[in-house]
């Protein structure tokens, strides 16, 4: 079978957690012996993991790359030679009945995951939110099979369009934490097992800035913990208003608060395995890759207490009140001050991972080529 996938906007660089699902599913797709092609709007190689990838243009200053990326994606798509066309995103999928308009006589098949609802992202201005929510409307409305990456998206999407195509839930899902020292966290002036971690990009819905307030709270507090915030990750669009006002206040912080950008391979996987707790203020999310491999290496997690983290987290964390410094802080400091709690909370988190079963990107590949496939 030929498959064209819509989503990601650079390959093989991965910039958020659409992308790595996408490279995860589809090289196993790909080394099961089909052809698999991922339009991209800036494609840094002709092959990946045995995948191909196809440039196609899109306009690259504003916020209307992916709607543009989404449009010339869909032309390429439906003028190729493909019999499935697979979209990743609202923000790229509002073209999605192009396949079907195109080759009215020879039926593509369409199929789209819902990995979040982007129309909710605080970036977005009333015109751009409401083409996302029309996005979605079509999305639903068009695509011939549905895919969600959490229950939560899966049953929410049934509900609010009942006359959609099934949704399947197909879990992300998580790899392996490498088994590294941490000697490496030295060259970043960080204490192993003495830091708070943030993994994610770096925009206003994920609360990172709640967690700069928490921290600001903790050390005002007349109990001495010396511990540190470290953040992995950055935006999309490089150094935007709101990464520059956190650097500033890290910078201010003086070595309390740690902005290391980007990390990959083995530092990541350092910077993981010497965490004392793990920390997802977000304000909405999908299914957080990283919250799920901190779980699945025995990190204690403090969440915003949104349906997506609940529905991973149940006893396995502690949840706070959306935008609740207070709260935040407190369980924040609870877990610092009580490392026999956070450690028993650890625990749940990684056998909660084990047991469910849900979290394999070999399973996860096997039942989306068998959606995509039938």
């Amino acid at each position: 079978m030929k498959i064209a996938v819509i989503g990601p906007l650079t390959m093989p660089t991965v910039q958020g957690g659409m992308s790595r699902h996408c490279i995860e599913i589809y090289s196993r797709i790909a080394a099961n012996g089909h052809d698999v092609t991922i339009m991209c709007g800036n494609a840094e190689a002709e092959n990946f993991r045995g995948v191909r990838l196809q440039r196609v243009g899109m306009i690259k200053k504003g916020r209307w790359d992916r709607l543009s990326y989404g449009l010339t994606a869909s032309l390429a798509a439906a003028r190729g030679d493909f019999d499935v066309v697979h979209y990743h995103s609202f923000t790229s999928s509002g073209f999605c009945f192009l396949p079907h308009l195109l080759h009215p006589k020879n039926h593509r098949r369409v199929v789209a995951t819902i990995h979040r609802l982007e129309w909710q992202d605080e970036k977005w201005g009333r015109t751009v939110r409401a083409l996302l929510r029309t996005n979605e409307r079509i999305t639903m409305n068009t695509a011939d099979v549905l895919i969600a990456v959490s229950k939560n998206l899966a049953s929410s999407g049934a509900q609010r369009f009942p006359k959609a195509a099934p949704i399947h839930y197909i879990a992300n899902g998580i790899s392996p934490i490498a088994e590294v020292g941490t000697e490496v966290l030295s060259d970043f002036g960080i204490t192993p097992n003495r830091y708070v971690l943030i993994v994610g990009r770096i925009v206003p819905e994920k609360g990172i800035h709640l967690a700069f307030d928490a921290f600001d709270q903790l050390r005002a507090s007349n109990r001495d913990h010396n511990y540190q915030l470290v953040v992995v990750g950055a935006a999309r669009d490089g150094e935007n208003e709101y990464v520059k006002s956190l650097r500033v206040r890290a910078d201010a912080s003086g070595s309390n608060i740690k902005m290391l950008g980007t990390q990959t391979g083995d530092t990541l996987a350092a910077l993981f395995r010497g965490a004392s707790i793990f920390c997802s203020p977000s304000f909405h999310e999908g299914q957080p890759l990283a919250l799920l491999e901190a779980m699945s290496v025995g990190i204690p997690v403090v969440a915003s207490d949104i349906v997506a983290h609940r529905e991973l987290i149940v006893e396995a964390g502690v949840l706070t009140a959306v935008g609740d410094i207070n709260q935040l802080a407190t369980a924040l400091g609870e877990l610092i001050f009580d490392p026999n709690e956070a450690s028993r909370i650890g625990a749940r988190g990684r056998a909660f991972i084990t047991e469910s079963g849900d979290f394999d990107w070999d399973r996860s590949a096997q039942e989306t080529e068998r959606i995509l496939i039938p």
